[in-house]
């Protein structure tokens, strides 16, 4: 499962978003490279020479040695070849010491067949091993075919000779070094040896950033510093090779002679990165990028630093990038790095934003600046009582670190008037608040804990529109009588799941578990509400990748929320997701029907409190005073017999054709009111 105890909230992260591969994927991609290039490529041949010294002191390749030696291959001469022979004659002549042939690759007899589970490799070390830093990365060469050639040239003391040094099948030699990572530019077309040698990767590639091509950005390819790799040679492994002179020619010119060949033929690729030169609306646009090394936290055994990760730590939008930190969980445990290559985590409030983003349009049509007046008609004598409603409005957002609440927009506003004649006075109070708030994951309650967080893979939009009229009126210079009534009291509450689709893509839709509370205190002033603010039905399929490790594509197998509401999701390099596997039971396919409920569900409820104590209690001191009035609604109906909307007042609200007028009823089309 994903990681549950993601918190890049916390002051000591704060990156945007975080890509962790693991080492144990690193290096199954590594073996896939090795694989590739063993079937695809020539070896790489070094052969080394004395001149006027016993010591080999010249190097050449095999073309140069073939105009010395008249076009003799040494690695045409079987090995034990007698002394007498023409062909190491000539190799005596050009004064042929050492000959070294090169293919990288797996090497023999260490594929395996394990039951149930099909071929796999078995070497004595992992390809790479990282440490502490990028900088104590391990890295073995291996190859598919390594031969070492001695030519012992006879002397007064001792007969000539001709012998091979081959690793044997289930003894494979290999090289160890200790080397860095390194960050480089890619073309854009990605024509490099590496991505030649590996089409399907660069079409697949290609094809996710064609989805990008309207954002301007550079890529970054990340390898291995194999050129300057430092030997290690005391932990290097040639079994069988036991000539003094032999071993140590390979020993010091092995990791320049299979770098040389890695870099002629494609270095393996580590991970690609798009990263953009200026901010643009695509979310998760990378804009910041570090790479660190996370060990793996209370290993218990050298298995367990499969489970290592190399990290993409990420800012977006020209977020400021902090500083590069190791985390206090395992982005993967130990036992689970067979089941997924790694992990993307996205920090709460990115997901947020990204939510506000899209819900911000619809929510926007609910915050409603509300128009009062209270006038004295000259002609008749008696107060004209004036109304209106302004959508449109632009709401405070606010997103939070902790908590339920990850984000909100909140939009309030209280429109005053009053007016006398000799005989009337009159004031009219009207004030429209609208609330939405998102909640990542899920709550649960039970008899000892009020609220609990349950992770999980849902988020909740709550919103609830109130609307309240407070009309205060009597004859001038005696006591006024009034009344307040909550014309609109509505909530609604929109759950979605989140999961994977079966292309193994991101995306969520709306559960069955969407309600919607009624509470309005029914009043002559129209049919004001809210619409079903909706986050799209799938709103996280146009997420677009910016970080690519291994080079790959890959897709999402699971996705859920974290304990501090970060959005986790399992990733993998091999398989695609074959169908979505959401662990919430409650999807619909269509647009679901919402509930209708008496009270305010619990979550919903706990929610309002803390957002309305968050704006100085103000909207349930309302609604309690509201509720508390016995005759409140019946006296404002009546106080309000002669009140009629603004429209044909100078300056009225700017509602663009969405306020009507039936006698004094005020109505909202529906792309604002509830259906």
């Amino acid at each position: 499962m994903a990681p549950n105890q993601s918190n890049l909230s916390d002051p000591k992260y704060g990156y945007d978003f975080v890509v962790a591969t693991t080492q144990e994927s690193i290096n199954a991609g590594l073996v896939q490279y090795l694989i590739n290039i063993a079937r695809k490529q020539k070896y790489t041949y070094r052969f080394f020479l004395r001149h006027k010294s016993p010591d080999p002191t010249v190097e050449m390749d095999l073309d140069q040695l073939l105009d010395m030696s008249g076009g003799i291959n040494p690695f045409d001469i079987p090995t034990n070849t007698d002394w007498q022979d023409q062909r190491l004659q000539k190799m005596r002549d050009i004064g042929l010491v050492c000959s070294i042939r090169i293919r990288p690759g797996i090497p023999p007899d260490c594929i395996v067949r394990v039951p149930g589970r099909g071929p796999q490799i078995n070497l004595p070390k992992p390809i790479i091993t990282f440490g502490e830093t990028a900088k104590d990365t391990i890295f073995n060469m291996y190859c598919s075919d390594v031969s070492v050639i001695k030519n012992n040239i006879p002397s007064m003391e001792e007969m000539g000779s001709w012998v091979w040094y081959s690793q044997l099948w289930g003894d494979p030699w290999y090289f160890q070094t200790q080397t860095d990572l390194v960050t480089s530019e890619l073309d854009r077309n990605l024509n490099t040896p590496y991505f030649a040698s590996n089409p399907e990767e660069r079409d697949a590639l290609k094809l996710k950033l064609e989805s990008i091509s309207g954002t301007a950005f550079s890529l970054q390819q990340l390898l291995f510093n194999l050129q300057e790799a430092v030997p290690q040679g005391s932990s290097s492994r040639f079994f069988g090779l036991n000539d003094e002179t032999a071993l140590q020619l390979l020993k010091k010119n092995f990791t320049r002679i299979w770098s040389i060949f890695a870099k002629d033929h494609g270095e393996p690729v580590i991970g690609v990165t798009a990263v953009a030169q200026e901010p643009s609306a695509s979310p998760l646009q990378v804009t910041a990028l570090e790479r660190w090394i996370s060990p793996v936290v209370d290993a218990r055994s050298p298995k367990d630093f499969k489970a290592t990760t190399l990290n993409y730590l990420c800012a977006i939008n020209g977020n400021q990038l902090p500083g590069p930190q190791s985390f206090s969980w395992n982005w993967i445990e130990p036992k689970d790095v067979s089941q997924s290559s790694g992990v993307t985590s996205i920090k709460r409030n990115t997901i947020a934003q990204y939510l506000l983003d899209k819900i911000l349009p619809q929510a926007r049509k609910s915050c409603i600046q509300t128009i009062a007046s209270v006038d004295a008609d000259g002609s008749s004598g008696q107060l004209q009582w004036v109304f209106g409603f302004r959508p449109g409005q632009e709401p405070t957002l606010a997103f939070k670190e902790t908590g339920p609440i990850v984000a909100s927009l909140y939009y309030s506003y209280t429109a005053r008037s009053w007016g006398e004649t000799p005989n009337d006075y009159g004031q009219l109070i009207l004030n429209s608040t609208y609330s939405c708030s998102v909640v990542l994951g899920d709550y649960k309650w039970d008899q000892s804990l009020p609220l609990y967080y349950k992770g999980g893979n849902t988020f909740t939009i709550i919103q609830r529109l109130l609307v309240m009229v407070e009309v205060l009126q009597g004859r001038s210079g005696a006591e006024q009588t009034g009344a307040k009534a909550m014309v609109v009291d509505k909530v609604l509450t929109d759950e979605y799941v989140v999961s994977v689709d079966q292309n193994g893509g991101l995306t969520s839709s709306p559960t069955t578990n969407s309600t919607a509370t009624d509470k309005s205190q029914q009043i002559n002033v129209g049919s004001l509400g809210i619409r079903q603010c909706s986050a799209t039905e799938h709103p996280f399929n146009n997420m677009q990748s910016f970080v690519f490790p291994g080079a790959k594509v890959f897709s999402f197998n699971n996705a859920s929320f974290s304990d501090s509401s970060d959005l986790c999701c399992l990733i993998t390099y091999v398989n695609p997701t074959d169908k979505s596997e959401g662990r919430k039971g409650s999807e619909a396919s269509s647009p679901p029907k919402v509930i209708q409920l008496n009270e305010v569900p619990r979550l919903a409820a706990y929610v309002l409190k803390l957002l309305d104590e968050e704006h100085g209690g103000e909207v349930e001191k309302h609604v309690a005073e509201s509720l508390g009035s016995a005759n409140g609604v019946s006296a404002v109906s009546n106080a309000t017999e002669t009140i009629y909307n603004s429209k044909y007042k100078e300056k009225g609200p700017e509602i663009e054709g969405m306020l009507t007028r039936t006698k004094d009823d005020v109505y909202l089309k529906p792309s604002v009111a509830e259906e």
